[in-house]
């Protein structure tokens, strides 16, 4: 909410109770309808790709200084994302098994101007939902995208923000509640409690 009263500034949630059980979360998420298009919530997987898609293009534009509004990548509950999960260990995902058809139709009418009919493909269409989402969590703060995430389970945290791509060190910020010193000491390094 502090976020969203600054009109410079876009929220993209994925909440993993909502996978779980949306009824029980929905009327907390439909407080935030009034923000328009500046708060945007994954009420399924394929939207968490469309979201991707989405913030990397906007990250190509920040590159280019064509955009300046910050944008706030909220990942609720990671335990519960399936896909995010995969995308933070680095694990391929295959896009056309979550979106449909509608999104991918329309992805496909954007024609790449270098494909002269010899079958070369587009920079947009090698690069996959996984490369995306690391690039972004690699570079993005340095272009005004920012990724809070939170979890209750420390397996998860461990099983898949370690391995692969080594996840965990991307966010320099980190707080931890209710772990041990040993546990802790896996979040953050020379941790006392």
């Amino acid at each position: 909410l502090g976020v969203l009263k600054n009109n410079r500034s876009k929220v993209y949630c994925m909440d993993g109770d909502i996978f779980v059980d949306e009824d029980a979360f929905m009327p907390f998420y439909n407080q935030y309808e009034h923000f328009g298009e500046r708060f945007k919530l994954a009420q399924v997987q394929g939207e968490i790709i469309e979201f991707i898609h989405e913030i990397h293009d906007s990250f190509k534009l920040r590159k280019k200084k064509k955009d300046d509004t910050t944008i706030f990548v909220v990942i609720r509950n990671f335990q519960f994302l399936e896909i995010v999960k995969m995308m933070m260990k680095g694990e391929f995902v295959d896009e056309n098994e979550y979106l449909d058809e509608d999104y991918i139709s329309s992805a496909d009418e954007t024609e790449d101007p270098f494909d002269f009919g010899v079958g070369m493909t587009s920079a947009k269409a090698s690069q996959g939902p996984t490369q995306m989402f690391l690039q972004l969590l690699s570079e993005g703060y340095a272009y005004g995208i920012h990724f809070i995430l939170s979890c209750t389970e420390l397996q998860t945290v461990k099983e898949n923000m370690y391995n692969g791509d080594n996840s965990l060190a991307k966010f320099p910020e980190r707080f931890i509640f209710d772990l041990s010193d040993s546990d802790a000491g896996l979040l953050i390094e020379g941790v006392s409690i």
